[in-house]
């Protein structure tokens, strides 16, 4: 009988160090399953603020192009008022040095009356300054 206690003794004994075992490898997975599930929540918080964030950029730049198209349009509102013609800007994205050296003699024959205007009003103050 000592021989068979004996043997359920070591047989009980392995069952117990094979229950630990796997409590511990059980407590090691369900730390590992916690963490994961700590960096899936972590993960799940920055997908939310990089979406804010792209939502306000992409917000941004609508607002940007907005103010730039707006920008654009006043200024070609001002050419126009400034008699730089239409077909001139057309013809500068058909052709850009054609369409350059257009615009450069535009801008040189606007700049020759612009100083022979201002030659004129001069004169016109000198000689209305001495009398």
């Amino acid at each position: 009988m000592t021989f068979q206690n004996e043997k359920l003794k070591e047989e009980y004994e392995k069952v117990v160090a094979d229950g630990e075992m796997k409590a511990a490898k059980l407590e090691g997975l369900e730390k590992a399953t916690e963490k994961r599930e700590q960096a899936r929540q972590d993960l799940k918080g920055l997908e939310d603020t990089v979406m804010k964030e792209l939502q306000t950029l992409h917000n941004l730049r609508k607002l940007f192009v907005q103010d730039l198209s707006n920008r654009v349009k006043k200024v070609l509102f001002s050419f126009d008022n400034v008699s730089v013609s239409l077909t001139l800007r057309v013809s500068f994205l058909s052709s850009p040095h054609e369409a350059s050296t257009e615009i450069r003699v535009s801008l040189e024959k606007m700049t020759t009356t612009m100083t022979v205007d201002l030659a004129i009003w001069s004169k016109n103050k000198k000689s209305s300054s001495w009398k």
